[in-house]
């Protein structure tokens, strides 16, 4: 099978895995308009649909086949091959379950349908730089493109979600108040977030230089288009190898960072909570398990009344 076409320059274009679907398995492209319609309107992000239509396309092709089509064996044998492969991840087999969840809701099909495993509930603790780390990170990435420095600056700072980058619009900045607006992010929520003085100086003089009319990052090969993720993917990971970073460094590490090192200089974790967005206050605290404070002698209140502390 061909994966990549033929355009009016003479060049190949490469044919998506999701193109690839739509051209090969009937019904494919029926289940990724409903399937996405159900996404947008549930409220998922962009990246949940595009993981889910991914994981799909890969299925169908493998079977060549409608995905509804399939019988529960068939789908048993299809993710017990990806579970034993050594060449497939663990996050491969897991999204391929969530993505065919999806399916079963968007058609009104029970799980027990293709007989879906039950994925457990992993409570693993985030990845966290400490102090060293973010300084050392925030060094080795200075020598890349400055957009990107800044950036992933801006994303340690302000405890930004990689997919929130591309949304930031210039009148988003309050330099004033010295406060970042983060608008309809997860779940279409807003939150205000405080900027420091060092990232606010430099997104000053990064809109002076670039005076973008939209967006505060653009694309550097196409104006007026908001900044790919994938660039700022890629400068981390150099980044992290640059710094001499063995943790496993994703651009969420920075949101979770950002956090812990809020906590540890004694935000007090209401505030916390505003500005990472959560909507139950045990979302946060889960880094206070991850979080090195310094022991405070005990108080006594009437020690504190007639000031014998």
């Amino acid at each position: 099978m061909q994966n990549y076409t033929t355009v009016r320059s003479g060049r190949p274009k490469r044919v998506t895995i999701v193109e690839r679907a739509i051209a090969n398995v009937e019904g494919f492209n029926d289940l990724k308009v409903k399937l996405e319609k159900n996404l947008v309107i549930n409220g998922k992000s962009d990246s949940t649909y595009g993981n889910y239509i991914r994981h799909l396309a890969h299925m169908a092709l493998h079977f060549n086949e409608n995905l509804l089509l399939l019988s529960a064996d068939q789908v048993t044998d299809y993710l017990y091959l990806k579970k034993k492969s050594e060449d497939v991840s663990k996050t491969f087999f897991i999204l391929t379950v969530h993505a065919l969840r999806a399916a079963c809701k968007v058609y009104d099909l029970p799980y027990e349908h293709f007989k879906l495993p039950k994925l457990p509930n992993a409570k693993k603790l985030p990845v966290v730089l400490n102090m060293k780390e973010a300084k050392a990170l925030l060094i080795a990435v200075a020598v890349y493109n400055k957009v990107y420095a800044l950036i992933i600056a801006l994303m340690l700072d302000c405890g930004l979600r990689i997919s929130e980058v591309p949304a930031l619009e210039v009148g988003d900045i309050d330099f004033e108040r010295s406060r970042l607006h983060v608008r309809e992010s997860k779940r279409n929520k807003d939150r205000s977030i405080p900027i420091g003085k060092g990232v606010l100086g430099k997104l000053k003089t990064h809109l002076a230089y670039w005076s973008p009319q939209k967006f505060v990052f653009e694309d550097l090969k196409c104006s007026g288009r908001a900044i790919p993720i994938a660039g700022i993917n890629q400068v981390l990971k150099a980044a992290v190898k640059e710094a001499g970073i063995t943790k496993k460094v994703t651009p969420h590490s920075l949101r979770h960072s950002y956090a812990t090192l809020l906590i540890e200089n004694h935000t007090p974790l209401p505030s916390v909570q505003q500005y990472m967005g959560h909507s139950d206050i045990k979302s946060t605290m889960i880094y206070l398990q991850l979080v090195s404070i310094p022991a405070q002698k005990e108080v006594s209140p009437v020690d504190l009344v007639f000031n014998l502390q």
